[in-house]
């Protein structure tokens, strides 16, 4: 299979399409790449293809032709491969890029006869692509944009020496917000919190949110805002009841509530963001909201090197923290988070708010 595209064919491109269909902080990662390709090609048209939910960061992208909502494929992936075929089939590319690989749209973009079809190598997947290149990606030696990058080197692009997020959030009236947040007024001081995670990801202890609560609102006079899609997650459920009656009032539960266009007009407005490395803190990155993003365990491995989110606006805390010897996993993830204290976040948090204060 070969690796490479002859350069003058890839100049005779008129149409390309990137396919993403990815949780939150990788699409966030891979529209790094958006600005690399139109710089080197900027006749091509480029295409992004990502789940539904996340259209709402896409608004009138100024680097995209458009775009393409994966088709929910849970119940029916055969009707959502035809669907999505013929999607493709009417776009007419000259390539696809596979950033991550989904089977209803390797085999959509097959039987589209794409004629250019760029993915990483492995044995189940060749079929589905023309050129690739060898999956590095659990090495964790690069950051994923750089994973990314690689991807591209057979249209003869290659890595920058600076990669930055590129969303355009759908629009958001003030009506809306004061809807969401009643309390809400400019330079009224707010923070987000992103307590849960992705499927069965280790979570930030409810405590150490609970345990800056009380810092931020009796001190600092500040709103708590809660963000996420999981609806009854179990550690907001434990954060609420940890911090009381009293501080629950000053917080706002959004979760599950807003879009994702919401939420990014939300942490544009905020003081701080707090999570791990989650979707969220790729997308305050991307809207230069400061972040404090603890960083989840990775065994033996550096997680900050392939996963921190991308821009100046975030501070990582990551500790090199190993699993023991017949330790298991849940209790690993338990020691590693124990491990940050509440007074090393907030005094990393001041940090932030300081140099905010400093900035205005």
């Amino acid at each position: 299979m070969n690796s490479k595209i002859s350069q003058q064919v890839v100049r005779a491109f008129k149409r390309l399409l990137l396919s993403r269909p990815d949780r939150i902080g990788d699409v966030v990662i891979t529209t790094s790449c958006l600005k690399v390709i139109h710089d080197v090609y900027p006749h091509l048209k480029l295409y992004f293809l990502v789940n539904e939910s996340l259209i709402p960061l896409f608004n009138d992208h100024p680097l995209l032709a458009g775009l393409i909502p994966l088709p929910d494929h849970d119940k029916d992936p055969n009707h959502s491969i035809i669907l999505l075929k013929d999607e493709i089939q009417n776009l007419n590319p000259d390539c696809i890029v596979h950033f991550n690989y989904d089977p209803v749209v390797a085999t959509a973009a097959y039987k589209a006869n794409i004629p250019y079809r760029l993915g990483h190598w492995t044995k189940k997947r060749n079929t589905w692509l023309t050129h690739a290149i060898t999956d590095r990606r659990k090495e964790g030696l690069q950051h994923e944009a750089e994973y990314n990058l690689d991807l591209l080197n057979p249209l003869h692009i290659y890595p920058p020496l600076n990669l930055k997020p590129w969303l355009s959030p759908k629009p958001v009236h003030d009506t809306r917000l004061f809807e969401l947040l009643p309390w809400w007024r400019p330079n009224c001081p707010f923070a987000v919190f992103h307590i849960s995670a992705h499927a069965s990801k280790a979570r930030i202890p409810p405590s150490i949110f609970a345990g800056i609560t009380p810092w931020l609102v009796d001190e600092l006079n500040y709103h708590i805002v809660l963000i996420g899609s999981e609806k009854n997650d179990p550690g907001k459920k434990s954060f609420l009841q940890l911090i009381g009656d009293r501080l629950s009032k000053k917080v706002s539960d959004l979760t599950n509530i807003i879009h994702l266009g919401e939420t990014a007009r939300i942490l544009k407005e905020a003081r701080f963001l707090f999570s791990r490395d989650s979707g969220p803190a790729h997308l305050a990155s991307a809207v230069n909201c400061p972040a404090l993003t603890l960083i989840g365990p990775l065994g033996k491995r550096s997680a900050s090197t392939r996963w921190s989110p991308l821009g100046p606006s975030a501070k990582i805390l990551e500790k090199p923290i190993h699993p023991r010897l017949w330790e298991t996993t849940h209790a690993y993830h338990q020691r590693y988070f124990n491990s940050f204290s509440i007074k090393e976040i907030k005094n990393e948090l001041m940090i932030i708010i300081n140099k905010a204060v400093n900035n205005n």
